[in-house]
């Protein structure tokens, strides 16, 4: 990475023809080494980055990078394994929830009729209907409450 970086950088100013063309300093007559005119650099047009070569993805999945936060990237494959374990446990817990709350309406109506059903089988002429095929007969006379003395006698 590094070395494509310099070399972009080196490149920039200098080109191999640049290199091999360079002549040795020429002295003047005054004995003072001349230098040639330097050229100003041209200045290179900067091609325009698209959204994808500004966020380029692959720098972030080499080798050297994963190693370097190999604890981090442990980290997040636990949350995820966290996560998805707490998805399921959540929806296996609403599951039961609702077969529960589906058990007790059921439950609920099923005490209603017992309870309706008690009612009406518990009236005085329904009793009096059951009992009659026994052979008991229903009482005509309100019962008497008898009393005992104490010589024993009514």
């Amino acid at each position: 990475m590094r070395s494509s970086g310099l070399r972009k950088r080196f490149k920039a100013y200098m080109t191999p023809d640049d290199i091999i063309n360079t002549k040795p300093e020429e002295e003047n007559p005054a004995g003072e080494a001349t230098t040639p005119p330097q050229e100003e650099p041209v200045k290179r047009r900067r091609k325009k980055k698209n959204f994808f070569d500004r966020f380029d993805i692959t720098s972030f999945v080499e080798y050297e990078n994963i190693a370097a936060n190999l604890s981090y990237v442990v980290f997040i494959a636990i949350l995820m394994l966290f996560y998805i374990w707490n998805n399921h446990y959540a929806q296996r817990s609403v599951n039961a929830m609702s077969k529960n709350d589906k058990r007790l309406k059921e439950l609920k109506w099923q005490y209603i009729y017992s309870k309706s059903e008690l009612e009406c089988k518990s009236q005085q002429s329904e009793v009096a209907k059951m009992v009659r095929a026994e052979g008991i007969k229903e009482l005509k006379n309100p019962p008497v409450k008898i009393l005992l003395t104490a010589d024993g006698k009514n």
